[in-house]
């Protein structure tokens, strides 16, 4: 089962908690553990400098005087019952969890604390040690000093609990700090994807017919690619259907002249007594039927060439295709008496549709025939420049007019003076063809002898 995509700021968000409490909880041990280190370091230090001054102070005649009996050294009695958080003038309570012990060489016992266990604080050993006594954990520094051996002593909790403390005070301000951080990176990001929520409610509220570029004037830079592609394919769907429409109309009208044609000849022959007069108004209204036909024939031809995302390419040699329609068409130019004058350098590979390429390379030679002179020649050459293959296609008849080179490829137009029948779809065939396959085609006049001359570029096929 697919769950609810999340949206942009759920993700930010989100991310952004869970990378803020992996490094605030690394920063915060990372914390803890030097803090407690060096806190550690302080104290044993606090200790061995205790035990230093307490050796110092171990020869005094007080210490020998007590050889039966060692000297027990008090606490003043304010620090009884008090909060263990708050010093005063005369002590810290944290005094009662500190102890000391001074032992002789042979073993006995010269002084001790109040507060320390009748035990011996620890090994003899000098050093640092964490002896358990009494079912209380100590830690504790032995010095060896002019026969003594000197105990300086704190109960372990003391460190136990500055180390929560430390804990507590890193961590405590960096979770407060990643929640405010969260918080206000949520209301950032919602103010920030705002201008994507109101453009999917402008869409929303857009109806179907209405294709006019959004204007969205204060976008985020990161939403400008957004708009303006959404713009550009607007554009797009608004001259597709502008094309669409205007082929609509230009096809009512096309069809509708060789229709009413077809309608006044076949009524002209029902109405009419004289059987040559229906002969003849028959003989018309087939001619008008095949005028439609033809008609309809390259309105599918054009329709089926502009409707793009549907068919494969596939690698073709455009001189090997351009021979076979040139034999495929060969009964035309005879019938008109006209010879094909072919130069063509091979192979020429590009990538393209094979059926488009025929449509493209037949109306390119119908024209030329269709507006030629009978018995003249046309001229093919086929031959690659560069990085593309080109296609020259020469006639021998009348030239256009410079300002009609261009507007041929109009579909329906027709060029003033034309004397052969056609229904202005070839050349714009053409030229959506040529256009699909990122190539370029133009015409122009030509002299000794008179002609026209198109001129198509194709891409050719990259190698590898």
């Amino acid at each position: 089962m697919i769950g609810k995509p999340k949206s942009i700021r759920s993700w930010l968000v989100y991310g952004l908690a869970l990378v803020s409490f992996t490094a605030f909880t690394c920063i915060g041990w990372f914390a803890y553990l030097i803090s407690a280190h060096e806190a550690e370091e302080v104290f044993d230090a606090r200790l061995a400098t205790s035990a230093r001054v307490l050796a110092a102070l171990a020869s005094h005649s007080q210490f020998q005087a007590h050889l039966g009996t060692p000297l027990v050294v008090e606490l003043p009695a304010e620090l009884d019952g008090r909060d263990e958080d708050t010093g005063f003038a005369g002590g810290h309570p944290y005094e009662s969890k500190l102890a000391f012990q001074v032992w002789s060489e042979s073993g006995l016992l010269l002084a001790r604390s109040k507060q320390s266990p009748h035990a011996q604080l620890g090994p003899n050993t000098p050093g640092f040690h964490n002896p358990e006594i009494e079912g209380q954990r100590w830690h504790t520094f032995v010095l060896v000093s002019d026969g003594l051996r000197i105990h300086a002593a704190e109960r372990a909790d003391i460190r136990d609990e500055i180390s929560s403390e430390i804990s507590t005070a890193v961590m405590v301000p960096l979770a407060l700090g990643g929640l405010i951080l969260v918080v206000l990176v949520n209301l950032i990001a919602r103010h920030a994807v705002q201008p994507l929520s109101d453009l999917a409610i402008r869409i929303a509220a857009r109806k179907a017919q209405d294709l006019e570029p959004f204007d969205v004037p204060i976008a985020p830079r990161e939403l400008r690619p957004v708009t303006q592609e959404l713009n550009l394919l607007l554009r797009r769907v608004r001259e597709s259907m502008g094309r669409e429409q205007r082929f609509l109309d230009a096809a009512a009208h096309e069809l509708r002249t060789p229709l009413t044609a077809v309608q006044l000849h076949l009524e002209n022959a029902l109405t009419s007594t004289a059987p040559s007069e229906r002969q003849v108004s028959l003989e018309n209204a087939r001619a008008a039927c095949r005028r439609t036909v033809q008609l309809a024939e390259q309105l599918l031809a054009y329709s089926r060439v502009t409707a793009t995302g549907f068919e494969s390419r596939a690698p073709l040699d455009l001189a090997v295709t351009l021979d076979s329609v040139i034999e495929m068409m060969e009964p035309i130019f005879q019938q008109r008496g006209q010879s094909i004058q072919r130069v063509i350098q091979g192979p020429l590979m590009i990538e393209a549709v094979r059926f488009k390429i025929e449509q493209l390379i037949q109306n390119l030679l119908a024209n030329a025939s269709a507006h030629g002179n009978q018995n003249s020649s046309i001229a093919v050459e086929a031959f690659s420049k560069k990085n593309f293959a080109a296609l020259i296609i020469d006639n021998e008849g009348p030239c256009l007019p410079e300002e009609e080179l261009t507007k041929v490829f109009i579909p329906h137009y027709r060029a003033s003076g034309t004397r052969a029948e056609g229904n202005g779809l070839g050349l714009a065939i053409v030229q959506e063809i040529v256009g699909q396959h990122g190539g370029t085609v133009y015409l122009e006049n030509k002299t000794n002898p008179m002609g026209i001359r198109v001129v198509v570029r194709l891409p050719l096929l990259t190698p590898g």
